[in-house]
């Protein structure tokens, strides 16, 4: 009785072999979306943007007969511009991080064809600073915009952020893959912290926000390189 379960076990076990691989993932991609501003007084504006990230993510992998499940760590740097700009704005620069964690599985059908999902979630970091001719809001001149002045603000915000995406990975070699990706990504609307605002370089420091909040969306297109080890 004692060798058919041994010989059950290791049916089994050839096949539904567990491995644990750990692989590391360079990745790039486009992005296109609109942040959301709310505001404590007036109309909410919405602003479309566009650019470019890199990704970097480290994954414990854990193999199934055909499937493959990962979990890891990530960190993302996104590059990106306002498309069009409000009238009355001068410039934009924007400065984010994201950093989180992930999981994805893989189902291996060939080498050169294994379609997977991956769903990340993690805290971004983003900091703006706008130049632009201020408006004059209330009282005699109500809407004037005063293209005699600028004023530079400076404020960051950042929360929860989720991605989830799906594709197509291909292997190249033992050690090495490559995988396209097409997802969707949004940050939840987080508060705004005003860090600095200047009126033609001179620092104003009795400045009342008007901000509420601001959230994100984007698709996301993008490639990459897996190395497993």
């Amino acid at each position: 009785m004692s060798k058919i379960r041994l010989c059950i076990f290791v049916l089994i076990s050839c096949q539904f072999s567990i491995e644990a691989i750990v692989d590391m993932t360079l990745e790039s991609g486009y992005l296109s979306g609109k942040t959301v501003t709310t505001v404590t007084s007036g109309s909410d504006t919405s602003v479309n943007f566009s650019g470019y990230m890199l990704k970097s993510a480290v994954h414990l992998n854990t193999s199934m007969a055909s499937l493959t499940f990962g979990v890891g760590p990530t960190l993302t740097l996104p590059y990106i511009a306002y498309g069009s700009l409000p009238s009355t704005w001068i410039k934009s620069e924007i400065s984010a991080l994201r950093y989180g964690g992930e999981v994805y599985a893989r189902y291996e059908i060939l080498d050169i064809f294994q379609p997977f999902v991956r769903f990340e979630l993690g805290k971004d970091n983003i900091t703006e600073t706008n130049s632009a001719y201020p408006v004059i809001t209330s009282g005699p001149g109500a809407g004037t915009v005063v293209t005699s002045q600028i004023a530079e603000l400076k404020y960051s915000y950042g929360g929860l952020y989720y991605s989830i995406g799906a594709g197509i990975q291909a292997k190249l070699m033992s050690i090495l893959s490559t995988f396209i990706l097409v997802g969707f990504t949004t940050g939840k609307a987080s508060s705004v912290t005003v860090d600095s605002f200047a009126l033609n370089g001179v620092a104003v420091t009795n400045y009342t926000s008007n901000f509420g909040s601001i959230s994100y969306t984007a698709l996301q297109v993008s490639g990459g390189l897996m190395f497993s080890f």
